[in-house]
């Protein structure tokens, strides 16, 4: 926290002079501080009532969002005050409208490029399209460990900057949605070098920062722009957010004018004061208000990794070498079935059925996001539901899993995984169907395999000491060789420095898609069958960092230009809609992007597990629209296995 200094909740305690007045309404809103339900269709209304008794209007006394001049600017400057921005501004329309005000203002005449983070919430691109802007798309870095993706690395944003040197500025989304992160500083260092922003989505992160076991904030770190969703880890209502800017690469009064255009011209009060009292509550607790959370946390970390082997955990492993996952937030608690048999999908209703509400799921993880709300009472309701699925599923499962999966829950893929069904939407795994004795056996060849392992192990170290001596010797003799090889290879390297200058330049351009053709046989130029979106899928072609040109339009398909096909169909196909599997919010697939096989096979694996997906025409992802104009000699190489 930036300061010791405590301030009262100025909007909140004006809301309260409001009520306790009991003025006669002759303002908006209609309910008139909840009269209009003195006679309600429900045996209790106060919940709600209680609620309406603040939720006011712009009137003397209260301000303006829009033009603050009074409390919202007292409330807002103490905000600031507290992240660590030099000005901040409240949302209510959540991170949503701070992501669009922030592209609006740096982007600001048609064909204006941003770089952006390929795997950006559904609020980024919509961002793009209203300000008619260019994208180039950045892979992020993926964790080797889980799959999962978190930010650019430096070297992608850096080549990024150097192909397109007018851009306006960069977006990433950092954390992730299951608490993932990064290093943000080198990026705000190389943005800044260049002279453009860096805006961070940080719709997960609000609470970072603020306590010594949290991660670092992006804007301790130098972001220019840094959006949080305050209602998502802190203490709001929904859809209370804040946008905090600092530096001089922002223009604020067109930030100012942005959220003027985006938000409500009438404001929810009681979102913006609990926007107040949340940053009140951390004023006055301190570091105190997230210690009953974490606590909670970090005992359900230990318990279920000491006695639920079953449940692996997603964490940064002890040599911290993968760049990109090094900070991890410890509000975000990630299980998966270290067996292979239930999907995050299935471990979601598995604890929903026991009255333990997860956050998401995927195909493998399932997400707990704790908070300063969490109590302990609320973390051993939750162990108690994960070990009745253990016992449930039989003592087979909880025994030799010690050596599936590392202490900090990443599976080990060098031994062979348990018997389970292979489709991970299959649902329940075929052996929980067979008989406990089949557990008694499994027990005991793992205390056989155990003794086992053991013995190798003692050989193994003889070997691998008697192997080091030998290499020890063996790099001295290479060390000798090297100092004689490296004058030669310096005589020959300044002959052909000139040539070979040349051909590698040649070779990055085709390699960072200058002159390469798409697998499916398009140019890599803007495609001639939708000029507002990618042609650059992140599953498809991840070793191209770095994207085309993406102009982004508000102009809507024709209906004319586009089919409808199976999913099974749809590879090689080029989309023509958005499909976004909701949460996280993050599209799979943009219109424009050819449909590879990985990505057909993931929208097949989302329908068979139900998941919620927008933008899809087709709810049950059964169909997807692509386009018509396309060349069939283009596909003939592509899967046929379910034709």
């Amino acid at each position: 926290m930036s300061d010791n200094v405590k301030h009262g909740a100025p909007l909140y305690e004006a809301l309260l002079r409001y009520k306790k007045a009991n003025h006669a309404s002759f303002h908006v809103p209609g309910h008139k501080n909840g009269q209009a339900y003195r006679i309600g269709s429900y045996d209790s209304m106060t919940e709600l009532t209680g609620l309406m008794g603040i939720d006011v209007t712009e009137i003397t006394g209260t301000d303006d969002l829009h033009h603050p001049e009074g409390v919202i600017k007292e409330a807002q400057q103490h905000a600031a005050s507290l992240f660590g921005a030099e000005e901040t501004y409240f949302l209510v329309g959540g991170s949503t409208a701070g992501n669009l005000a922030l592209i609006l203002s740096v982007c600001t005449a048609p064909g204006d490029v941003l770089l952006v983070q390929r795997n950006v919430h559904k609020s980024v691109i919509h961002g793009l399209m209203l300000a008619h802007a260019q994208a180039v798309f950045l892979a992020p870095q993926i964790h080797g460990a889980s799959g999962l993706a978190t930010i650019p690395s430096i070297e992608t944003v850096r080549e990024a900057l150097r192909r397109h040197p007018g851009a306006k500025g960069l977006l990433v989304t950092h954390p992730n949605y299951y608490g993932m992160g990064a290093s943000l500083a080198e990026l705000a260092e190389l943005c800044h070098a260049h002279g453009v922003p860096l805006l961070v989505d940080e719709a997960h992160g609000a609470h970072y920062g603020l306590h010594p076991a949290m991660p670092v904030s992006a804007l301790a770190q130098g972001a220019d722009g840094v959006v949080q969703s305050t209602h998502k880890m802190l203490a709001a209502l929904t859809m209370g957010a804040m946008l905090h800017v600092q530096g001089s690469l922002l223009d604020r009064s067109l930030v100012r004018q942005r959220l003027a255009m985006v938000q409500s011209s009438s404001p929810s009060y009681p979102i913006m004061a609990s926007l107040d009292l949340s940053r009140h509550l951390l004023e006055q607790q301190g570091q105190d208000a997230f210690n009953e959370g974490l606590a909670a946390a970090e005992w359900l970390r230990h318990t279920i990794q000491t006695a639920l082997r079953r449940f692996g955990i997603l964490e940064i492993g002890a040599s911290g070498g993968d760049a990109a996952y090094t900070t991890q937030d410890p509000f975000k608690l990630v299980l998966y079935d270290a067996a292979g048999c239930w999907s995050g999908y299935e471990l979601q209703q598995k604890l929903e059925t026991a009255g333990c509400i997860p956050e998401m799921s995927d195909e493998r993880y399932v997400v707990l996001a704790l908070s300063l709300g969490t109590t302990m009472e609320d973390a051993e309701r939750l162990y108690h539901a994960l070990q009745r699925m253990v016992d449930e599923a039989g003592n087979g499962f909880a025994t030799g899993l010690e050596n599936r999966h590392d202490h900090h829950g990443n599976l080990d893929s060098k031994l062979d995984p348990p018997s389970c069904s292979n489709d991970p939407h299959a649902g329940s795994c075929a052996r929980e169907k067979q008989e406990h004795g089949i557990g008694q056996q499994v027990q005991a060849e793992a205390q056989v395999q155990a003794q086992a392992k053991e013995q190798a192990l003692a050989e193994e170290e003889a070997v691998e000491q008697a192997q080091a001596e030998e290499e020890a010797e063996e790099q001295e003799e290479q060390e000798e060789q090297a100092l004689v090889l490296a004058q030669e290879q310096a005589q020959a390297q300044e002959q052909v420095q000139a040539k070979s200058q040349s051909q590698e330049e040649q070779s990055q351009q085709q390699q960072l898609g200058y002159t390469r053709e798409h697998k499916y046989g398009q140019k890599d130029k803007v495609s001639s069958i939708s000029k507002s979106v990618s042609t650059w899928n992140i599953d498809a072609d991840m070793e191209e960092k770095v994207s085309v040109l993406v102009p982004f339009s508000m102009q809507p398909q024709s209906q004319e230009k586009i089919e409808a096909v199976s999913i099974e169909d749809s590879m090689g196909r080029i989309s023509a809609e958005m499909i976004i599997p909701y949460p996280p919010g993050i599209p799979l697939l943009y219109p424009g992007e050819a449909i590879s096989e990985r990505t057909m096979n993931r929208l097949k694996g989302l329908r068979q597990s139900g998941a919620k997906c927008q933008g899809a025409a087709d709810s049950q992802l059964k169909t997807i629209f692509v386009y018509k104009q396309y060349d069939k000699e283009q596909t003939k190489g592509r899967s046929t296995d379910e034709e």
